[in-house]
């Protein structure tokens, strides 16, 4: 097994960032041994490692994983035939007795075959995957990386509902603004929780409802003020804040908490704050014509 950890080391450093690399371990079924491995060990009913070389030798599989199938299509569709979906989904379900490494890294790699199709999600959900990834915030609240990883796996998992889950939909709302709110001055966590909220939330005023009693709108204008800035990757997280806020308001009562937030004045300050950026002012503006319709 120590053979097996290194071995994972070693092909993370000779794949990652070189595509030509990451083609030739696909086709050598460098993907297939990768999630087998993950699956055998998430499955036995007896290890023989203790709890922290299984949660290391999980970790470092993960990665490899990670590293193999991002920007590769190829690969990707390899582990997801392989198994690799319900292979995270598993170790998001073992209980992390180390750290948050072994759930961050799954996280991590899930994001990538989560998007991966329909047949993914089907998956997916078979495997109870939003239930795992509330559960691996939960128990990892202060971890940022996690936080960010597991909003973006969301992203992909609800698509609008939980339908099809053993969990109700306001579980995971609190789960993002959880995240949100523990930690407030993260980019990573406080885009991919924005983007989480929208897709939450779109087309679904019971579930707009529900985030703006639990402190969305407030949540999400304070993001938008955090993160207003003159760099232009920033002003892309405030355009999918806005995005966020404007589903938000689109019902009366949270319409009534933006304004008690003070709302427009907030959106005026973020959209004067930097370079002229039209898509950022055509979001700000979108906002502030819901609000004062």
């Amino acid at each position: 097994d120590s053979v097996q950890f290194e071995a994972y080391h070693a092909l993370s450093c000779l794949i990652n960032g070189i595509a030509k690399n990451r083609i030739r371990a696909g086709l050598a079924g460098a993907v297939e041994l990768v999630v087998a491995a993950c699956a055998l060990r998430t499955q036995q009913q007896s290890l023989d490692l203790d709890d922290d070389e299984v949660e290391r030798l999980l970790e470092r599989a993960c990665i490899a994983l990670y590293v193999l199938t991002r920007d590769n299509a190829e690969n990707t569709s390899r582990a997801a035939n392989a198994g690799g979906v319900q292979a995270m989904v598993a170790i998001l379900h073992m209980q992390a007795r180390r750290d948050e490494g072994m759930h961050e890294e799954a996280c991590k790699a899930f994001c990538v075959l989560a998007q991966d199709g329909a047949e993914n999600l089907t998956r997916a959900v078979s495997a109870d995957a939003v239930q795992a990834v509330v559960a691996a915030m939960s128990g990892h609240p202060e971890a940022e990386e996690l936080q960010a990883h597991a909003c973006c796996a969301l992203q992909h998992l609800v698509k609008g509902s939980v339908e099809g889950q053993s969990i109700a939909p306001q579980t995971v709302i609190k789960a993002v603004l959880a995240s949100m709110r523990g930690h407030s001055h993260s980019r990573g966590v406080q885009r991919q929780a924005c983007l989480a909220l929208f897709i939450l939330t779109l087309k679904n005023e019971e579930n707009a409802a529900f985030a703006g009693e639990e402190g969305a709108v407030e949540l999400v204008l304070t993001a938008a003020l955090h993160a207003g800035s003159k760099e232009m990757d920033m002003q892309e997280d405030v355009c999918e804040m806005f995005a966020a806020l404007r589903i938000l308001i689109g019902s009366e009562v949270n319409r009534t908490r933006a304004e008690r937030a003070d709302a427009i004045a907030i959106v005026v300050k973020v959209m004067r704050g930097g370079e002229r950026n039209d898509f950022l002012l055509e979001m700000g503006c979108g906002v502030i014509s819901t609000l004062t319709d």
